[in-house]
């Protein structure tokens, strides 16, 4: 089994402090991202826009909100292309 990220215990405090301070970053995003392990954490990662990955660097976010912030982005572009293809899909059968 691989091994998680080391942010099981402080996920809590990020719940509870996020409530606040960063609506951007919903809690089931950050439950996700803290079950992740190394490597899909950095695969992750690697496909972060600039504005996100320079916002990590300057400390702004932790890694855990970052990615958090990332599978959120990901998803709603799945959603959009999904409603795209089907969109396309209704016009070829008319």
């Amino acid at each position: 089994m691989e091994a998680t990220l080391d942010y099981r215990s402080n996920l809590a405090d990020l719940l509870r402090i996020n409530r606040h301070e960063n609506q951007n970053c919903k809690y089931i995003y950050l439950a996700k991202a803290n079950s992740l392990s190394s490597e899909e954490a950095e695969r992750i990662q690697s496909r972060m826009s600039g504005k996100l990955s320079r916002r990590l660097a300057k400390e702004k976010l932790t890694t855990l909100e970052a990615i958090a912030i990332q599978l959120e982005y990901e998803d709603d572009e799945l959603e959009e292309w999904r409603e795209e293809m089907h969109k396309n899909e209704e016009k070829g059968k008319a």
